[in-house]
């Protein structure tokens, strides 16, 4: 009873910490229960040790499931479902090898899992509190360990100058600690500044999509073969992103900060084979992907952010953002009419663009016809290049219109963009990605960093937006219609295969994922118990069938197999008993052979034999394992 009391301790101080820092008490409070129902039932699971690994791993990828269903937060205060499912499995896994007999890698294992599962807890800032749970968790753990250890001494049996000295110790490395970790929070803290920095930087020159985008940023993407988007459903040719209107110096941003709108949509997938489905490879990103005019949009959190641009926006903590749509007029997210700063420009460029947009719009009484004219001078008299070298100190755009004659999509886009408004045409800039590759697996799309693009919506007199695209696309194979082939058709169609399984798992309810698991329970602890009366059956001599060993006697031959004097298979324990020369162990063993299959009593044999593995742990060394 003590033993077992000593096991649960560690896993219940760490399942009382979570349940008092998170907001989901009830996964903690259960495995309390099941922690202290292991001390009063004293469960003996004959579970070999490849089935517990499968267990374990099972009992976590329900854990990750459930926790997906339950529409937690990824990240968040009080953990969030990241946070959360890091303390929570190890949590469940140490409870669960509470009620196996032997458990692998024994109570140094359940104490590890503890342990990771307390510094998961910390994570929700519990304050005073978590300090109490630290050491208590260290002090439950100090006992189990104590009583494992065959060579431990009474606390009684030290001297009072020993016991002295141990305190100071303890102490000292209690001050130490703490002093330890103040200073690796503030570290902590620092580092943590600095990484928010670079990684905002390397968002914006490595993925080419944020609220402020220097022209050139786009050429990192053009060789990287990295999915950021699947896409199924009809064809498609491009997703919006970003939306831009003000240009200066080289950079497009936006010219208002402006409150995102928390729209209501569906949550259940549209009917009907027309809809399109938009999966971002990357839930951290900060967009959402969406066309122009694009209607009917639906998604499983039941919301999504749009700007006054109709640009999306992922929320915060989604947990795997897809989007559900059909190209038609319902419900669609529409940009919010020209405004003033659609028109405005730098200074410095006003007059040379205007001069230069009024000579090649000349004759054309429409804006229509006047975006048509300056989208085919751009695809006639410039080149395509994914390395604009700046060759003067002009701006970017007057260097390209009048010098260089050559750049990318953003270049492109951004002159015609700035033309138009020299004329009195309100347009914005557009950043997002096309479509053109489709897996032969899947049946689907696949967007990639390369894939990303720049094009201009401009403003026509009829009240709507229309998309002006005057890169040269025969410069961008990448983009065309095209199917993927090779090894990367074959690594797609793995990932697409585990995205597809990790949509079905977060669609489950917590009803049917925890109903799934008692099922799956019940079933494994059945077939266990067939196993164990099948192999316990041909154990039978003269029609008596025989208990299972116990314990301390299974732990002696295991601690003599790991010196190289174990018991050979199928070898009568006679036989061993006569090969190990070793008077005081064959007495011991001789009086377990008398007791097992004979008549002499049983008292004191348990004693006896944890004795004789004290005695072997002090006499001999392990032997090295290959």
């Amino acid at each position: 009873m003590k033993e077992r009391l000593l096991r649960a301790l560690p896993p219940v101080v760490a399942a009382v910490a979570l349940a008092v820092a998170s907001r989901e008490p009830l996964p903690p409070t259960l495995a309390i229960v099941f922690a202290l129902g292991s001390v009063v039932l004293s469960p003996r699971l004959p579970i070999d040790r490849a089935t517990q690994r499968l267990a374990m791993i099972v009992m976590v990828l329900l854990t990750i499931a459930g926790l997906r269903a339950s529409g937690m937060p990824v990240r968040g205060p009080h953990l969030g479902a990241f946070g959360y499912g890091f303390a929570l499995a190890p949590l469940l896994g140490a409870t669960l090898r509470l009620w196996i007999r032997p458990a692998e890698g024994g109570p140094r294992v359940d104490m590890a899992l503890g342990w990771v599962s307390l510094l998961a807890t910390g994570g929700a800032r519990p304050g005073i509190a978590y300090l109490a749970f630290v050491l208590a968790f260290l002090s439950a753990a100090f006992a189990l360990q104590r009583s494992e250890d065959p060579h431990r001494l009474a606390f009684a049996s030290l001297a009072a100058r020993t016991r002295r000295v141990a305190g100071v110790l303890v102490l000292l490395a209690t001050a130490s600690a703490v002093t330890a970790a103040s200073v690796t929070h503030l570290a902590y803290e620092q580092v943590h500044q600095r990484l928010r920095h670079a990684s905002a930087t390397a968002f914006e020159n490595t993925v080419g999509l944020s609220d402020s985008v220097r022209l050139g940023t786009v050429s990192a993407l053009l060789t990287s073969d990295a999915v950021v988007l699947r896409v199924a459903g009809p064809q498609i040719d491009r997703l919006r992103g970003v939306v831009l209107d003000e240009y200066g110096g080289g950079r497009w941003t936006k010219a208002k900060i402006e409150s995102l709108a928390l729209v209501d949509v569906p949550r259940i997938r549209p009917r009907g084979a027309d809809v399109i489905e938009v999966r971002l490879a990357h839930p951290d990103r900060d967009y959402a992907f969406l066309p122009l005019g694009a209607g009917d949009v639906a998604t499983p959190r039941g919301a999504v952010l749009i700007d006054s641009m109709g640009a999306a926006h992922s929320i915060p903590g989604e947990a795997s953002p897809i989007l559900w749509f059909r190209m038609s007029d319902g419900n669609s997210f529409r940009p919010a009419a020209a405004r003033l700063e659609d028109l405005l420009m730098p200074h410095k460029l006003r007059a040379p663009l205007t001069a230069m947009a009024t000579e090649w719009t000349r004759g054309k009484a429409t804006p229509e016809d006047s975006l048509a004219a300056i989208e085919a001078h751009l695809r006639r008299d410039y080149t395509y290049s994914t390395d604009p070298r700046p060759e003067t100190s002009l701006d970017p755009i007057l260097e390209f219109l009048s010098v260089s004659h050559k750049g990318h999509c953003e270049y492109f886009a951004s002159a015609l963009a700035l033309l138009a408004r020299s004329i009195g045409i309100p347009t914005r800039m557009v950043l997002g990605y096309r479509v053109g590759e489709r897996s032969p697996v899947g049946s689907h799309y696949v967007v990639r960093r390369r894939n990303a693009h720049a094009w201009v919506e401009a403003y026509l007199p009829s009240g709507a937006w229309t998309i002006v695209d005057p890169t040269p696309m025969t410069e961008l194979p990448q983009d065309l219609p095209h199917d993927e082939h090779g090894l990367a058709a074959a690594f797609e169609a793995i990932a697409f295969g585990w995205e597809f399984l990790e949509a079905w798992l977060a669609e489950r309810s917590l009803f049917e994922l925890g109903g799934a698991a008692v099922v799956g329970v019940v079933v494994f602890a059945l077939q266990r118990w067939l196993r164990t009366r099948r192999l316990v059956v041909p154990n039978r001599t003269n029609g008596l069938e025989f208990d299972s060993p116990p314990d301390a006697y299974v732990r002696l031959e295991a601690e003599m197999r790991w010196r190289g004097r174990g018991r050979r298979q199928s070898e009568p324990i006679e036989s061993w008993i006569a090969r190990l020369d070793d008077p005081d162990l064959t007495a011991v063993l001789l009086r377990y052979v008398g007791a097992r299959y004979g008549n002499e009593d049983m008292e004191g044999l348990d004693l006896a034999l944890g004795d004789a593995v004290r005695r072997i742990v002090r006499g001999s060394p392990r032997r090295p394992s290959a």
